[in-house]
């Protein structure tokens, strides 16, 4: 194994001071306490619905892994994403596990996956003591009494089993449906429509609710709309299982005004947020990433046909020997996705700097 030297450090000392956190996951009491003792971090006012930097030699990085856990995952994505839109150049918000691996809902919860027979989805290839789906819908069943694994197989089911079994973050289905409860309460009280999704203030929010709103935040704008009410338009072929008719019906009217009907007005929140997020920055002297950064990793940048399997042998990649040239390439592959993602193909977020100016 060849041994790496490690980055040289700049000569020049760093004269801004910079706040990082990490991993909160959810946890908004946990980020309110952080603030709290935040020098450079703090929010606007005492509603605390928008963050500020608090002097001119300030600067921020959040590390990654915003949701799963806590039940304030939509409003810290709306935070965090507000202070870097007001400090562009000096807010960088990085993508961690979390963050990304959420891009599986749009293919996974699409109508063509959704139509795959539920035993040909294999357990997770990185977690052999996982159960497979069919395994997980033979567990519902059997605890429902007299179901079926059929009659089981549903879109909320399946998120479940993703949640649970491939994502590690078993309590967020739940999670998600109390935030989502909790924003309709506040719209409701504030006389905001936005908190709709067909029910008043303090309605239960379906399971058919969690589902098309864990889906919402990864689609961009119009593209998510557009695709949630077309896509679903025949349920009885696109949707396996007993709730099709209903998920159906849900999807395909309430995206077609999606910041009306959604509960709470935070669709696309983790969309923004991969929108404005890179995979590592620089700021002084500090480099800025959400994995561990070693002598093999770095300056090793993987090739853009990448898989996420157990490859028979090594995936094509290069090393790099500076940090700039190594940030500039770790961020291009995710931009250049992150364009084809996005409605149109337009990708109208300004470029990161590597350090501070």
């Amino acid at each position: 194994m060849r041994v790496r030297t490690p980055f040289r450090c700049s000569p020049h000392p760093c004269e801004y001071e910079i706040a990082f956190v990490s991993d909160v996951e959810g946890d908004l009491d946990y980020f309110n306490r952080w603030v709290a003792g935040s020098r450079c971090v703090a929010y606007t006012g005492s509603d605390e619905a928008a963050l500020t930097l608090t002097h001119a030699r300030a600067y921020f990085v959040y590390g990654g892994d915003v949701p799963d856990h806590g039940r304030g995952s939509e409003q810290l994505l709306r935070l965090l994403v507000g202070l870097k839109r007001a400090f562009p150049r000096r807010v960088a918000l990085l993508v961690g596990n979390r963050d990304l691996n959420k891009l599986r809902l749009t293919s996974e919860c699409a109508p063509s996956d959704l139509a795959r027979p539920h035993w040909s989805i294999p357990a997770p290839h990185w977690d052999p003591s996982a159960p497979t789906l069919s395994q997980h819908l033979e567990q519902v069943a059997a605890a429902r009494g007299g179901a079926t694994a059929e009659s089981c197989d549903c879109a909320a089911e399946r998120l479940r089993w993703m949640y649970e079994n491939t994502l590690g973050c078993p309590a967020t289905f739940e999670a998600r449906r109390a935030e989502l409860a909790a924003l309709r309460s506040v719209g409701s009280a504030t006389g905001d429509n936005g908190g709709g999704g067909g029910g008043g203030g303090g309605a239960a929010v379906s399971d058919e609710e969690v589902v098309a709103a864990a889906v919402a935040d990864v689609m961009p704008g119009g593209a998510r709309s557009n695709y949630l009410r077309h896509a679903f338009s025949e349920p009885s072929r696109n949707l396996p299982g007993t709730f099709a008719g209903a998920m159906s019906n849900y999807l395909r009217h309430a995206f077609s005004e999606p910041s009306r009907n959604l509960p709470g007005t935070f669709a696309g929140a983790m969309s923004n947020y991969l929108r404005h997020a890179c995979v590592a920055a620089v700021f002084g002297q500090t480099l800025f990433a959400h994995g561990a950064v070693d002598a093999r990793t770095a300056g090793y940048v993987p090739d853009d046909s990448t898989r996420f399997c157990l490859p028979a042998a090594p995936q094509a990649g290069r090393m790099v020997d500076s940090v700039s040239e190594w940030v500039d390439a770790l961020n291009g592959p995710r931009r250049q996705a992150r364009v084809g993602r996005d409605e149109g193909g337009v990708n109208s977020v300004s470029s990161h700097p590597h350090c501070c100016e």
